[in-house]
């Protein structure tokens, strides 16, 4: 009798082994996918930034222009917006544009703006 206790232990260990081997190679596997699949979502993010980033530096290049000439345009801190530096003048209650009456106001205009 005791010839088959002892034999009973290494079949039983054989199969523990055997079921632990399978139940990791199963995780494995799941793993591997999940780990596939939010790779291809991460990647899929890293291009809307990239595009998101273009479109970024696209704006902030057009707003130099805004940044750098302090002459024609200020940011106004109270509205939060870009205006120009000076005031342009129009005559009010006329439906007639008279070339010599706005002349001045013009060419000051086109003279800082570098038209």
């Amino acid at each position: 009798m005791e010839h088959n206790k002892k034999d009973f232990f290494w079949p039983s260990y054989v199969d523990l082994m055997t079921a632990l081997f399978a139940v990791m190679l199963v995780l494995f596997i799941l793993s591997y996918f999940n780990f596939k699949k939010k790779k291809e979502e991460l990647e899929g993010m890293i291009q809307v930034y990239k595009d998101d980033s273009q479109i970024l530096n696209k704006v902030k290049a057009n707003l130099k222009l805004f940044e750098t000439d302090k002459e024609i345009f200020l940011y106004d801190t109270i509205y939060n917006r870009i205006q120009l530096a000076f005031e342009i003048k129009f005559r009010f209650g006329k439906f007639q544009i008279i070339q010599e009456e706005i002349e001045s106001d013009y060419t000051q205009t086109t003279k800082k703006l570098d038209i």
